[in-house]
């Protein structure tokens, strides 16, 4: 058994992605860091990225009891993306 490089895992999501799979992912503890105050909760800047690049690619769900509003700027994602 070779071991897998990270072209095997671009080959691996690149595949997945044309798939057009919805990845979900949970806000508070998740994408966002628990935190003592919830009003205090975003999402950090190296998560942000990835998670700005993948919503290019393929639909990215976030599943949250916050009000869209709340939540929205705190994903710490580009206006373009709803």
């Amino acid at each position: 058994m070779r071991p897998s490089s990270i072209t095997d895992g671009d080959h691996a999501l690149r595949a997945l992605v044309q798939s057009r799979p919805l990845f979900g992912f949970d806000f508070d503890g998740t994408l966002a860091p628990i935190v003592s105050r919830p009003d205090e909760a975003h999402v950090s800047s190296a998560v942000a990225r990835p998670l700005q690049r993948l919503a290019a690619r393929a639909p990215v769900a976030v599943v949250t009891g916050r009000a869209v509003d709340e939540v929205r700027p705190r994903l710490g994602l580009r206006a373009d993306v709803s």
